[in-house]
């Protein structure tokens, strides 16, 4: 039950995760749930992978082995949910955004992501509202060859207190986000991506609790236990003496006893002692960390060459197989709008809007609202071409629209200026074929699998192109030169692979076009 756009966690021990989330701009962070360690199973994985990756990583360094500076390109597949009734589905620029960021972030230790083969949509009420409580669901629709994300409504995980907004799960390899955080402002994707590249939090160990809590439930404790509290690791000591096998196995990532999650802020002003009873003095800005509110977060040398050392495994091999992105470039300028002219009044409520095309843009994504602020009753398609069809508008209202191009790889977006027009009130298209006196899907809405019928009158002959049109935008199915005779016509459509939600069967003659609109259930 998937549509493919643009192309074609033993006993639970998380009670609660904080991952530190990156915004744009300042890259400030604020503290939100993550779930990646939650169990023994998911502890032993990420544990073993980290050090394996420390044990090669010692030996390049002991053959003084160099690395290759050349960009390291990794796909990414987004998975996006929404409702059986298609509300709830994020945000298209938000996805973009959020990439834009991760890459950003990820740019100075030149490791790089671009979109795979576009996104993935899914209409499941189920689903939607957790994607990650049906594995079986994602084993079936992930792609092979990339990083999988799963974005729906929540991104709860076992019997975790508390609101998690995303995690990593080793056993599947994937991750999961919360909508909600899938955004440039509010994202946790640096963070779970550092994690899917074998890094661990440099408190591991401390996943289930904090120090200040550690200390409240042992009575007479005064300073760290030797072995971690939630699972068995070395605590690492402040002097850094046993940073090689204890907490995230780097040595350029301090002790840290998960202080970030009651700091409040970017300084640790606590009086941590390790099991030594030396002061401990965390990194307050590292990615992995659970610190909020600094003005910088980064990853430490030793991370980023474990990340790498990840990347070049045996096990990582299905990333290195697509190839890279079909283009590095920048989109163009941003594109004019031509059509409707600001302002326009126009007598139907399907509405075509056109823009001049960018250079190396792939896709582009426009967005159309009641208000300029893009707020209320917010629209949005996807398309490869320089027209859209804006359905589903209120009639005789004042829109306004806005187009920017993307590709696979740059998606910061640069939004056109906004145009501007008002609805009409009659059911139609812009430029309905005159010739179809008669054009409807029937039955409508239909059962996944039914027989889903098109049926045209015509008063004379002409030929033309159907197509079937996702709720975002895109071309599920394409039937071309087609010869419609005059009188009743009846076309059989596909129907058995599309997913429940919602569809636009568009015929485009010469120069005319006509679309209705119709329903898939389950």
């Amino acid at each position: 039950m998937k549509k493919t756009l643009l192309s074609n966690f033993s006993e639970t021990l998380l009670t609660l995760c904080v991952v530190l989330a990156l915004s744009a701009g300042v890259q400030a962070q604020s503290q939100i749930p993550c779930g990646t360690i939650h169990d023994s199973e998911s502890f032993v994985q990420m544990k073993n992978r980290a050090w394996e990756n420390r044990q090669i990583m010692d030996e390049n360094r002991a053959n003084a082995a160099e690395r290759d500076d050349d960009i390291i390109y990794i796909p990414v597949k987004y998975h996006l949910y929404a409702r059986a009734d298609t509300v709830g589905l994020p945000r298209f620029s938000d996805i973009l955004e959020m990439h834009c960021v991760l890459n950003e972030e990820y740019a100075e230790h030149e490791i790089q992501f671009y979109i795979n083969d576009g996104f993935e949509i899914y209409y499941n009420d189920d689903w939607y509202q957790n994607p990650g409580d049906f594995p079986f669901h994602q084993n079936n629709v992930r792609s092979n060859n990339s990083v999988n994300i799963f974005i729906g409504n929540t991104a709860n995980i076992g019997n975790s207190i508390g609101t998690t907004l995303g995690y990593y799960s080793p056993q599947d390899d994937w991750v999961v986000l919360r909508k909600s955080v899938a955004t440039a402002t509010g994202n946790t994707l640096p963070h779970e991506i550092g994690h899917f590249l074998s890094l661990n939090h440099p408190f591991l160990g401390w996943d289930c609790t904090f120090y200040e809590e550690y200390l409240d439930e042992n009575p007479g404790a005064e300073c760290a236990p030797s072995t971690a509290p939630c699972f068995p690791i070395p605590v690492e000591r402040a002097n850094g003496s046993n940073c090689a096998t204890a907490g995230d196995f780097l040595c350029d990532t301090p002790a840290d006893y998960n202080l970030g999650f009651q700091a409040g802020g970017c300084a640790y002003n606590g009086n941590a002692c390790d099991p030594q009873g030396n002061p401990v003095e965390p990194m307050e800005n590292n990615i992995m960390s659970y610190f909020d509110g600094c003005a910088d977060f980064v990853f430490t040398p030793d991370q980023v060459e474990m990340m790498l050392t990840d990347y070049n495994s045996s096990s990582r091999n299905y990333l290195r197989s697509d190839g890279g992105p079909t283009t590095t470039e920048e989109a163009g300028e941003i594109p004019a709008i031509v059509a409707p002219e600001v302002g326009e009044t126009l007598d139907h409520l399907n509405v075509t809007v056109q823009w001049e095309a960018a250079d190396n843009a792939e896709m582009y994504v426009v967005q159309y609202a009641l208000n300029p602020g893009f707020s209320l009753l917010p629209g949005q398609v996807i398309t490869s071409s320089t027209a859209a069809v804006l359905n589903d508008l209120l009639p005789n209202q004042t829109y306004f629209w806005r187009v920017s191009p993307y590709n696979e790889y740059v998606t910061c977006l640069n939004w056109s200026e906004i145009g501007e027009f008002q609805a009409g009130s009659e059911i139609s298209a812009v430029r309905t074929i005159e010739a179809a006196t008669e054009f409807s899907v029937q039955p409508n809405p239909v059962e996944k699998g039914g027989n889903l019928l098109l049926n045209i009158t015509a008063t004379t002959a002409f030929v033309a192109d159907l197509q079937i049109i996702s709720a975002a935008g895109t071309p599920v199915e394409t039937q071309t030169q087609l010869n419609v005779n005059v009188g009743e016509n009846t076309l059989r459509i596909q129907n058995s692979d599309l997913p429940a939600g919602l569809y636009f069967a568009v015929l485009r003659s010469e120069n005319e076009i006509s679309n209705r609109k119709f329903v898939v259930t389950e």
